[in-house]
């Protein structure tokens, strides 16, 4: 168990500093996670998704959206 969390890890953080993602700020990083979560189950998550999560408050929420289309990872 302890070798596949390490190989886990291991490719995790192979992805993030391959796409930058190391470099997001917490905030960032958390709406990016949301985001990637609801793509996973099929979703197709609009920013109004992303405000009702309350993971940052609303203003926040747009200007950390904004920042990842900056950045690449994310198109809306």
């Amino acid at each position: 168990m302890s070798q596949t969390l390490a190989r886990l890890f291991s490719a995790l953080s192979t992805l993030e500093l391959k796409y930058g993602l190391a470099e997001l700020d917490p905030e960032e990083r958390a709406i990016f996670g949301f985001i990637a979560g609801e793509l996973a189950e099929g979703r197709q998550p609009a920013m109004q998704d992303v405000v009702a999560a309350g993971l940052t408050p609303r203003s926040t929420a747009y200007r950390k959206v904004a920042n990842l289309k900056d950045y690449g990872l994310i198109e809306h």
